[in-house]
């Protein structure tokens, strides 16, 4: 697959997801970015996390999460990656995800009790 068509795959997914997004955000839409490095945006704004899309054959959610991770200005991060032909996930941190079903759950505490990992 030529660099200008996996480039294409990635924005039609991220502007997928956008669109998705803007059900329940509105101002959801896809980021702009630049090709020399430096992000200026998430892949997806308007949104309360800092969104990383990938799409691809064997997206690397890891090194994903880390290139969020390092921009997320405090928001939670989250990857949204897909294998070709598959269903999207999401990935994000546990104690994120935790307080994320607490609070729609009506369990509202503090993530102070998810105990770290040995």
């Amino acid at each position: 697959m030529s660099g200008s068509h996996s480039r294409t795959k990635g924005h039609t997914f991220e502007r997928w997801v956008a669109k998705q997004l803007r059900t329940i955000w509105v101002n959801a839409k896809r980021g702009y970015q630049t090709r020399g490095g430096t992000q200026e945006q998430f892949d997806v704004e308007g949104t309360p996390f800092a969104i990383e899309c990938k799409v691809g054959k064997q997206p690397n959610i890891r090194a994903a999460m880390r290139q969020v991770e390092a921009a997320c200005k405090g928001k939670p991060p989250v990857v949204v990656s897909k294998v070709d032909r598959e269903t999207p996930l999401v990935t994000m941190h546990f104690n994120d995800w935790f307080d994320l079903v607490a609070a729609v759950y009506g369990k509202v505490e503090s993530n102070d009790s998810v105990q770290e990992v040995q």
